[in-house]
């Protein structure tokens, strides 16, 4: 079965058991803890579905290939001193598991004949144990699948078109004022090679008064002095308002991307915790992943577990080992509390690390391209 009608019989699925849950007359805190399951389940099964439908048009994508694993095989297996996705294996794909686990709550909910099923009807006589933890395996498997709709860079990339058209236009009306700001130059330019000639008219007079050539003289010399004084203090006054206005234009363009801070969470959170993550950083699972391993690098936990540090562990072992290359290295730290924390912010913000990149190796002809007159300021 294809990753579509898998993903369709799951929507199925999941309606059924929703009737099935909500059967019951006396227990409403039950049915509201597995209602609540199957409905989150639901809503990110139908935004996978939707977007499923354009990413197959190109199946060479990444993200369209992760979508696959969820339907397949995804465990690693040894083979030699690399860990590589065994064919052999069936079934431990996010969807199958899924469906394996709607098969067992099934099992638990499904209305039962004669008195049984009046009394399972009535109150709550399923096992707690095994409810609970069907329902902890799901919400597990929702945040799996919902990892995977996160990584769609196909809808990524249409947002970022188009907020590079509107920051082209917002470095045109830059380049404008910049232009405004040369003709004005060359205007005070003009106004000093008119002193010039008169001084050279002076001069000519000067030629005509044998009796005043030494005060002509003097009073020349002294124009002379006050011209290459107000030349130099206009190049100096060029020089600094020049630079001055390229930073707060840096500045302005870095702020307007983005308001969100996560180069410096990064840094607090991090704060030279490496050895914290040794164990993670050696692992063989690790490795695989950064050698390019086709799935993806998933680590859940509950709040205060230390997943938020092994993030910032990683984002920093990854921007050294990946310095050589010249490649950057971008992070995101989510949080749903922060409502400034939309997509345009997001995706602002991941242009502004790159702006912000200090280091001349991270900026490959990519980012220059479009960011060149930001990064040369």
């Amino acid at each position: 079965m294809d990753v579509a009608a898998s993903i369709v019989a799951l929507i199925q699925a999941a309606h059924k058991l929703y009737e099935y849950a909500n059967e019951v007359v006396h227990a409403r805190e039950e049915q509201k803890t597995i209602l609540a399951a199957l409905q989150g389940i639901v809503d990110v099964l139908d935004a996978i579905k939707d977007r499923e439908a354009l990413a197959s048009q190109n199946p060479n994508d990444r993200w369209y290939q992760g979508l696959l694993a969820l339907n397949t095989s995804a465990t690693p297996t040894t083979n030699g001193k690399t860990l590589v996705p065994d064919p052999a294996r069936k079934g431990d794909g996010a969807l199958v598991r899924l469906k394996k686990a709607f098969g067992l709550l099934e099992l638990e909910l499904k209305p039962k004949h004669g008195c049984a099923g009046f009394r399972q009807r009535w109150a709550w006589t399923h096992n707690e144990k095994k409810i609970k933890d069907l329902v902890t395996q799901l919400d597990q498997l929702k945040g799996h699948i919902d990892s995977v709709l996160q990584q769609d860079h196909f809808h990524l990339s249409v947002a970022m078109q188009t907020t590079d058209l509107d920051t082209n236009q917002r470095l045109q009306d830059v380049q404008q004022t910049n232009a405004a700001v040369k003709n004005n130059v060359e205007g005070l330019k003009s106004r000093d090679a008119d002193a010039v000639n008169r001084l050279q008219e002076l001069q000519a007079q000067s030629a005509d008064h044998a009796t005043r050539v030494g005060d002509v003289a003097n009073h020349t010399t002294a124009i002379r002095i006050t011209t290459e004084d107000t030349h130099a203090r206009i190049k100096r006054l060029e020089a600094a308002g020049a630079l001055k206005e390229q930073r707060e234009e840096r500045r302005a363009i870095i702020e307007w991307l983005s308001p969100l801070q996560f180069l410096r969470r990064q840094s607090d959170i991090f704060n030279g915790k490496i050895l914290l993550g040794e164990k993670l950083l050696d692992s063989d699972e690790f490795k695989a992943w950064f050698e390019g391993r086709p799935w993806i690098l998933f680590g859940y936990g509950m709040p205060g577990s230390g997943i938020t540090v092994l993030s910032s562990i990683v984002v920093d072992w990854l921007r050294k080992s990946l310095k050589p290359a010249g490649v950057p290295v971008l992070c995101m730290y989510l949080n749903y509390k922060e409502r400034i924390q939309t997509l345009p912010n997001l995706i602002g913000n991941l242009l502004k690390q790159l702006i912000q990149l200090e280091d001349d190796n991270f900026r490959s002809p990519q980012v220059q391209k479009p960011f060149r007159e930001i990064i040369e300021i």
